[in-house]
This record gives structure tokens, C-alpha cells and sequence, in this order.
């Protein structure tokens, strides 16, 4: 009689812990499945960015439902989600590695202190050496997550085009002497694409 009910509590333990297994695969295959289904729908939303991108580089008049080039978020509907995308010249932001103390001003409040942070770690990088992540240079500076929308590290000429830049430095960008701003083409941009849903990311 013992026998059989350690044999019964036994069984039932065997089949609690395969359910418990395939339960947990299911979850670990489901995560994978959707996954994959956002790589590809993210991977569809750049191809069709390419043209939107082309145009609003190369056209000669702007066209009304144009996106802008200053980071102003626009919502791209693939499939069953909505992305919000920005696209951003590179040579309207500040290079936290290149630019000069005065161009850094319009975005960091206590650019002096980064300048002298950055020339003093700079210094340690041997000749040739790569730059970090730009992630990684702004938490050796000190500097919050919240200001690296306002900065890049691929501008080219310490300069600022103050037409596309964020709204949010675009008055100090207007302020900035004629030496240290810049005319001409788009040449470069950053796109950066977020999941959302029409009730959480609005333009």
C-alpha cells in the first residue's frame, strides 16, 4: 500500500515537472518567435526608410509630409506595430570628442568641466587608438543618459548646422559666431527607430 502511494506521489511528480518543462519551452519558443518577427518588421521599416532618407537629402524643395532632419519623431506603421523614427545630421549635434568648449555649451551645462574630463582621458589613449562607444566616453565624463540625444561622435568638423538642429539647442545653436557654424548639404544621418504604440509615442 505504501509502496503504491510512493509510486502515485512519484508518478505525479514526473508528470507536473515535464508539464512545468514544456510550459517553460513554449514561453522560451514564443519569446523567440516574436523576436524574430520584430527583427524582421524593424529590418522592413529600414528598407522602406531608404527612400525617405534619399529624399529628404537630395530633394531640392522640401516637400510638405517631408520628415525633418532634427529629430523630430514621426510614426511608421509595419504590420500590427507602430515604430517612431528619427533621423537626425550628425553635423547638428555637438562631437563630444572633437568639438570645441564653445560648440559643447549649447548642449552640456558644465562644458568646461567635460572639455577638461575629455582632454585629460584622451590623453591616455595611445596613438590610433579607436574611440569608445559614445555610451561609454559620457559615463566616464559623468555625463546622464538624458544628454546623449543632444550629442554624436561622427561629426567632421566641430562645427554646428544650425537648421537641423534638435529643438532643444536650436536658439543656442542661432547664437553661435559664424566660424563655428555650418552651411551646405546633409551629408550624414543618425536613424533611430523605437516600438511604441499610438497611445505611448506620439510625435
Amino acid at each position: 500500500m505504501l509502496a503504491t502511494l510512493f509510486a502515485l506521489i512519484l508518478f505525479m511528480g514526473l508528470v507536473l515537472g515535464l508539464q512545468s518543462r514544456s510550459f517553460n519551452t513554449q514561453r522560451v519558443l514564443g519569446r523567440l518567435a516574436l523576436d524574430a518577427r520584430l527583427s524582421f518588421e524593424r529590418d522592413a521599416v529600414h528598407e522602406r526608410l531608404r527612400g525617405i532618407v534619399a529624399d529628404a537629402m537630395t530633394a531640392d524643395h522640401p516637400a510638405v509630409d517631408r520628415p525633418s532632419m532634427d529629430g523630430t519623431p514621426f510614426l511608421i506603421a509595419q504590420g500590427d506595430r507602430v515604430w517612431s523614427v528619427r533621423l537626425q545630421d550628425v553635423e547638428a549635434l555637438p562631437d563630444l570628442y572633437h568639438s570645441p568648449v564653445e560648440v559643447l555649451r549649447v548642449a552640456l551645462s558644465d562644458a568646461e568641466g567635460i572639455a577638461r574630463r575629455r582632454q585629460a582621458l584622451l590623453a591616455r589613449f595611445p596613438s590610433g587608438t579607436r574611440y569608445p562607444r559614445i555610451e561609454m566616453m559620457a559615463a566616464q565624463l559623468g555625463l546622464d543618459n538624458d544628454a546623449l540625444p543632444l550629442l554624436t561622435q561622427s561629426g567632421t568638423s566641430g562645427r554646428l548646422r544650425g537648421e537641423n538642429a534638435p529643438k532643444e539647442i536650436v536658439a543656442a545653436v542661432g547664437r553661435l559666431p559664424p566660424h563655428l557654424r555650418l552651411s551646405g548639404e546633409t551629408g550624414r544621418l543618425r536613424v533611430t527607430l523605437e516600438l511604441c504604440d499610438q497611445t505611448q509615442c506620439r510625435p
